[in-house]
């Protein structure tokens, strides 16, 4: 039996939806530092999300365009880095973990993907690389909206990568099932899937998305 694709739940904003995350079996809980978000938090509120998780499952910080001095806060296990940002610099950021985000882009994965295979051979805080619908607000990733998981299967499958994919983009409790089953991803990520209005995580669409995957992944 192959291992149950992970889940990650971005955008949390409250020590409650934190606590129904990781109840309902999600591996990462994601806050979002990014400016204009509307699932922004400030490092308060993310220290509060950290609290609820309390070890259960890894906190993801989303933050846009570090800095050559840039240092997480110290609950944070894993960096979600949007913006052009040295490997080297990633490296060294290690034990934090990171989840390189790519936008769904024919010419970018192409170019991309190949060198984060190979990059992951000698990366070993590299979790998986995220490829989610392009986001014209440049704000990074909760579009809800899904592109076509039938081609990037074909393009991985041409490729033969060996570093884990993460899929993003209008994920959702009622389709969750299929992407898993076409994209075979180590991941999926989801935030405006399980909401009930743009920023406001829905404590049952938290837990349908989480049963969803569990079941597809028997």
């Amino acid at each position: 039996m192959s291992p149950r694709t992970a889940i990650k739940i971005c955008g949390i904003r409250t020590a409650e939806a934190a606590e129904a995350a990781v109840e309902a079996g999600a591996d990462y809980i994601g806050t979002v530092f990014v400016p204009g978000s509307p699932r922004w938090v400030d490092e308060s509120q993310a220290r509060a999300v950290a609290g609820a998780v309390a070890g259960r499952a890894a906190v993801v910080a989303l933050y846009k365009n570090i800095g050559r001095d840039f240092t997480p806060p110290d609950f944070v296990d894993v960096l979600q880095p949007y913006g052009p940002v040295p490997l080297s610099r990633l490296q060294r950021l290690a034990p934090v973990r990171i989840i390189k985000p790519l936008p769904y882009d024919n010419f970018i994965l192409q170019d991309q993907l190949p060198m984060w295979d190979e990059q992951s051979r000698t990366m070993p805080n590299l979790v998986a690389v995220l490829v989610d619908t392009p986001d014209p607000t440049k704000v990074g990733g909760g579009t809800g909206k899904a592109f076509d998981w039938s081609a990037l299967r074909a393009m991985l499958d041409q490729m033969n990568l060996t570093v884990p994919i993460a899929l993003a983009g209008g994920l959702t409790p009622d389709n969750i099932a299929e992407a898993i089953r076409i994209v075979r991803p180590a991941l999926v990520d989801v935030s405006s899937g399980v909401e009930s209005q743009r920023g406001v995580k829905d404590i049952a669409k938290i837990r349908d998305f989480c049963q969803a995957v569990l079941d597809v992944s028997v």
